[in-house]
């Protein structure tokens, strides 16, 4: 995965970015001057009862940030934070959550507003993945539904309640290797991905996959130029990717919007339920990455230092091609 010309200086990215001995991940910035964040910093994590969600909403509440866990489960929403209240972190909080019902991120919204009026970090993790042996519009449109439509909605909801500061906001999307756009298997859809500039662009290009969905019948998508493995989950990831760009553009353009930054990052294939349900994955069952890395780049990017990075899409900290 190579660098894109235009990408930032590997210093100027990681700068302040040395471990907190108490944590478990390497990117909190040390210093006063580098330090932006406290305990009245509110952070969302969505999908945030086990897996990555948990670690990372875990080494946030570690730094002092506080944390709304949320999970579609109340049960292991409950149980989750009651953990996280053993380990001494008792600034996580519970709230219910569905992002594939715009009720539910509409309840949400609103106890959020009334109990803290607004949040400083979005971090975007909740997601699924279909095993590659299910293909069907429903489960297309369930993966769309939830990994692209639903994430956006969230999106959508929070950007009114982000708190204005010096320090800025931070939305930041957990998405996937498999939302590059060297996985398409037919150049002129792959000019076509890398050119999508507005949102309607965005969801226009999500309706003419489930439109091919609904016309190839064996499944095999690459008949219509998507991904061979996993297409329903890369076709998701890469409209995740192509919004990320266009709302780090878009609030640029708009008063204040500088001090929105919004990123999108890979974090590795780590053991998590979601994994486990496809050996190609998981070899052997043994994760090529820790959970510890995976949750390194999101963490750093929650905290980074204000004027950091926005449009872009990361791996391992280093910013990689769309």
């Amino acid at each position: 995965m190579g660098l894109p010309q235009n990408s930032l200086d590997e210093q100027q990215l990681q700068a302040g970015s040395q471990a907190n001995g108490e944590s478990n991940a390497d990117c909190v910035p040390q210093g006063s001057d580098l330090k932006w964040w406290s305990k009245e910093t509110i952070a969302i994590v969505t999908g945030s009862n086990k897996g990555l969600g948990y670690g990372i909403a875990k080494e946030l509440a570690k730094q002092g940030v506080t944390v709304v866990l949320t999970a579609r489960n109340e049960k292991r929403g409950l149980d989750a934070q009651k953990n996280l209240f053993n380990e001494g972190l008792t600034n996580v909080l519970f709230h219910q959550l569905d992002i594939s019902h715009s009720e539910s991120i509409s309840k949400f919204s609103t106890w959020l507003n009334e109990k803290y009026g607004g949040l400083d970090i979005l971090v975007n993790n909740a997601a699924i993945l279909h095993v590659d042996t299910i293909r069907d519009y429903q489960a297309a449109k369930e993966c769309l539904e939830i990994n692209y439509f639903g994430t956006k909605r969230m999106i959508e909801a929070m950007l009114p309640l982000l708190k204005a500061s010096p320090t800025g906001a931070r939305i930041v999307n957990v998405s996937s290797e498999y939302g590059r756009l060297q996985w398409l298997t037919d150049e002129s859809l792959k000019e076509h991905c890398s050119t999508l500039s507005t949102e309607d662009q965005i969801d226009a290009l999500a309706q003419r996959f489930l439109k091919d969905v609904k016309e190839v019948t064996d499944g095999r998508m690459e008949k219509r130029g998507w991904a061979i493995e996993y297409p329903y989950y890369q076709v998701s990831k890469l409209c995740l990717n192509a919004y990320t760009r266009y709302l780090a553009a878009h609030l640029m353009d708009l008063s204040q919007g500088y001090k929105v930054f919004v990123n999108c990052l890979c974090p590795g294939i780590i053991q998590t339920d979601m994994t486990l349900q496809e050996e190609k994955l998981l070899p052997g069952g043994v994760a090529p990455d820790t959970m510890d890395e995976g949750v390194d780049t999101p963490v750093w990017l929650a905290l980074h230092p204000i004027g950091g990075p926005t449009g872009l899409f990361f791996y391992k900290r280093k910013v990689i091609e769309f």
